[in-house]
């Protein structure tokens, strides 16, 4: 064995030796350094330089104090270390492109903040004017929407839409998207039509998860906007009546049928009901009702293509809501004069009757009826601008079609009235250009 004698002197002659076979200390007086010779500063270098070789750890090893074996298996060990370090930085490198890989590719996925500084995305994506307006009704519903008790297909008895709220928390699995995520989507899917499968890829969930979240929400929607929007008052319509309407101040409602292309059902009743004479198409139909200024103020249920304009507004409800004095203004085809409440008025275009041809004076009514009537022919035209109620809408949302006119027609409401309260002209009229159909 070796022992190493490191000898550090001090002024009164005292030298420390280490021992590194016994890991001692030992203290020596007056001892002549080992086999040195010399003045005190030669001793001195000496002891400097075996101490800084002994403290650096990184210094080669020497076979004085290992073996062969050691040293050849040092020399591995670090030449283990070398591959390691090699094999680490180009891990590094690797991480380095997959993160700006990442970077990109999450530049590019489609996500609410990708375009919610863009108004016009906005738009075109959700029917709202601007984020600003998505957030806040996202906000106002988000209490609500976390307890949402998720549908669960079509034998799920929960047909109640206010059953799909709970006391709880969010009930169910931990789902991938987020309330806000979830609105969004559903959002798309009315607006711009996108097909489930196209909205499984975009947000990365699986169809059935994209088709129950958006029947989950379609119901609480067609349950919660409404409340946002209760039918206004006499006094109120009053209030806000614009200047167009100064030969018709009593008008409290403009109303006019619709109608939805929808597949042929397989029931042989089913599709006589919802045959339409006038499209000749299967359709369902549904009665709209706006304000002066143009906003949805009543939206029936869907009937069946088959029925008339009088009974679907016999039926709706509507007149249930109409007080004495009310004016209601409609198209030609409504005659409806025998079932409005009492000291309720109808207006409506005058008919030519037995006459060859109308007068003057109902040439001049028809035409002052129609500028103002058309302000509900332009909210009809703000709600089939949801592009889901493009072409043909498919048996399989016939369980929600209710729902998803209702939804819409409200989601309408949050833009900007087509006539300006209490500012409405002619001109307000005719700026039908101004409207952006996407």
């Amino acid at each position: 064995m070796h022992t190493l004698y490191i000898h550090v002197h001090f002024d009164c002659n005292t030298f420390f030796a280490f021992n590194f076979q016994s890991d001692t200390c030992t203290e020596e007086e007056n001892i002549d350094p080992p086999n040195t010779k010399g003045t005190q500063t030669e001793w001195t270098s000496l002891i400097d330089e075996n101490l800084h070789s002994e403290h650096n750890y990184s210094f080669s090893v020497e076979d004085r104090f290992l073996d062969k074996d050691s040293v050849a298996f040092l020399q591995s060990f670090k030449s283990q270390i070398e591959h390691l370090n090699l094999k680490l930085n180009v891990a590094s490198q690797n991480i380095a492109a997959l993160q700006e890989q990442l970077e990109y590719f999450e530049g590019k996925k489609f996500s609410l903040d990708k375009i919610k500084d863009d108004n016009d995305a906005m738009s075109f994506y959700t029917g709202f004017q601007n984020y600003g307006t998505f957030i806040s009704v996202f906000e106002y519903l988000e209490s609500k929407a976390s307890r949402l008790q998720y549908w669960r297909g079509q034998t799920d008895s929960n047909s109640d839409p206010k059953q799909y709220q709970t006391q709880g928390g969010r009930p169910g699995p931990k789902r991938k998207l987020s309330l806000k995520e979830e609105f969004f989507m559903v959002l798309i899917r009315l607006k711009v039509g996108l097909f489930v499968r196209d909205l499984s890829e975009r947000f990365e969930i699986s169809q059935s998860q994209v088709s129950k979240t958006f029947t989950t929400w379609i119901n609480f929607l067609n349950a919660e906007l409404p409340l946002l929007f209760p039918f206004p008052s006499q006094q109120k319509i009053f209030d806000i009546m614009p200047k167009s309407f100064s030969m018709y101040p009593t008008t409290r409602i403009i109303i006019d049928c619709t109608e939805v292309f929808v597949e042929i059902p397989s029931s042989m009743l089913a599709q006589s009901q919802t045959w339409s004479n006038y499209k000749h198409h299967n359709t369902y139909k549904v009665l709209v009702g706006v304000s002066p200024t143009g906003s949805v103020t009543f939206v029936s249920d869907l009937w069946g293509g088959r029925v008339s304009d009088k009974e679907i507004t016999k039926q709706s409800g509507l007149l249930e809501l109409l007080e004495s004095g009310d004016n209601v203004m409609a198209d030609r085809g409504f005659e409806i004069f025998d079932i409005l409440p009492e000291d309720v008025t109808l207006n409506i275009p005058p008919f030519k009757g037995s006459d060859s041809q109308l007068s003057s004076q109902a040439v001049e009514d028809t035409v002052n009826i129609a500028s103002v009537r058309i302000h509900v022919e332009r909210a009809i035209g703000r709600i089939k601008n949801f592009h889901i109620l493009d072409g043909v809408l498919p048996l399989s949302l016939s369980h929600v079609a209710n729902q998803i006119f209702k939804t819409i027609a409200y989601l309408t409401c949050f833009l900007p009235p087509l006539v300006p309260p209490n500012d409405g002209t002619s001109d307000d009229d005719d700026d039908s250009s101004s409207e952006k159909f996407e």
